[in-house]
């Protein structure tokens, strides 16, 4: 392990690498779904890639006859894990250019927002999509073990 990643495990706020981390997991696809062509469902909106076509979430959801109420749980988890993991970017954000956050939560925002991002998939499986991944879950939950693994052993109850 690097010098900066231990010292920014024990950090009382996140650096640069944190946060340029957690900024970066907006470019990575958070679920790849492959049925008729691909799909990407990133943490801002959709993108097919051939023929190249993308739209944010905002645009997704504001499609004549798409209701918010009448998707199925799994999309509709996809817009709450991109809020979750806004607060995320924002708490780390916020720490890194104040000096005050409590890792904990940017920690417990990344690891909900994975949980969020894996019901997606899931839903998606359950339909029939011959193969979705979840990249986005794995790469939430390194990010907060990376980074914040002394906030997340912190915040957890002391065992046995």
């Amino acid at each position: 392990m690097s010098a900066t990643t231990d010292s920014e495990s024990t950090a009382p706020h996140s650096g640069p690498a944190a946060v340029l981390s957690i900024l970066a997991l907006a470019l990575l696809p958070w679920t790849v779904v492959v049925e008729n062509g691909t799909t990407f469902v990133m943490a801002w909106g959709l993108v097919t890639p051939a023929p190249f076509h993308a739209f944010s979430i905002v645009e997704y959801f504001g499609q004549p006859g798409v209701r918010y109420g009448s998707l199925p749980p799994s999309l509709r988890a996809w817009p709450l894990a991109s809020g979750v993991y806004a607060l995320a970017l924002a708490s780390a954000g916020v720490g890194f250019a104040t000096g005050r956050e409590d890792r904990r939560v940017t920690a417990g925002l990344l690891v909900l927002a994975g949980v969020a991002s894996l019901s997606v998939t899931v839903g998606f499986l359950r339909r029939g999509v011959p193969l979705a991944v979840p990249l986005g879950t794995g790469a939430l939950w390194l990010t907060a073990w990376w980074f914040y693994r002394s906030a997340l052993r912190r915040a957890l109850p002391a065992s046995g």
